[in-house]
């Protein structure tokens, strides 16, 4: 995968954690930090978990997860 096909993977994953912060005491930066982590942890299932629902309706779990797996360095 080349990195500006990561690079636009990160930007639309980011938009789509700040638009999905569902707590009035959530701010996006503490939501982006939650996010990154679990992705250093390798956690795709939490990092799904934090998806809006209509990004859920674009790609499933098993699809978002299995496709992190497959691009770890």
């Amino acid at each position: 995968m080349n990195h500006k096909r990561i690079l636009r993977l990160l930007c639309l994953f980011f938009l789509i954690i700040l638009t999905g912060c569902k707590s009035e005491d959530a701010q996006p930066s503490d939501v982006f930090t939650t996010y990154v982590k679990y992705w250093s942890n390798q956690n795709f299932t939490k990092m799904y978990e934090m998806h809006t629902p209509e990004a859920k309706k674009i790609m499933k779990k098993d699809e978002f997860v299995e496709r992190y797996k497959k691009n770890l360095w």
